[in-house]
């Protein structure tokens, strides 16, 4: 008994030294095991009244993903990369998922003031689509993209590729508005 006891004491130590604390693990680094990207990246992650308090009056980029979603990873390296290219150095990101459901309120709150900048569903209803990306001045919303919404109905290699070339240019040109405003 007294080996084991000794034998985790010693695991213990030599773990403890190479093993990263919770605490000292950024924003960056996870979030780049979210999305299978680089953890010299510019994201990092919001609370929901971070988020709310940015679009009444604050200035920003948010991104509202949800890690689930299979295919964006390819989209998070696309806009990653060219905000990069830009020399934006944050990009907020929020997962509504867990409010939507549970926080009926917040919820609401962010719908209310994303007004008319939403995405319509067949009915005619505004809501907000994941992934999407929300361009912020001030409180004012100057631009948002929820493209990658038609990664749905692509099933050929070339028409994917075609998307994603239109998604970085579009992703580009909110991207020059954002820094002109």
């Amino acid at each position: 008994m007294k080996k084991v006891v000794i034998l985790f004491i010693i695991m213990f130590f030599i773990s403890g030294c190479s093993v990263k604390k919770t605490d000292e693990v950024t924003d960056a680094e996870i979030f780049a095991s979210e999305y299978a990207i680089s953890k010299d990246n510019v994201f990092t992650y919001a609370s929901i009244d971070e988020v709310l308090e940015l679009f009444e009056s604050g200035t920003g980029i948010v991104f509202f993903g949800n890690s689930d979603q299979d295919y964006l990873s390819d989209l998070v390296k696309i806009f990653s990369d060219l905000v990069e290219e830009k020399n934006i150095s944050k990009v907020y990101y929020y997962n509504p998922v867990s409010i939507k459901n549970n926080e009926e309120d917040s919820y609401n709150q962010l719908i209310n003031l994303l007004g008319d900048n939403l995405t319509i569903d067949d009915n005619g209803d505004g809501y907000l689509a994941v992934p999407s990306i929300y361009f912020v001045k001030n409180g004012k919303i100057v631009g948002y993209n929820d493209d990658a919404l038609k990664m749905y109905d692509i099933d050929d290699e070339d028409d994917l590729e075609k998307f994603k070339n239109d998604y970085s240019e579009n992703c580009l040109l909110l991207i020059e508005k954002f820094i002109r405003e």
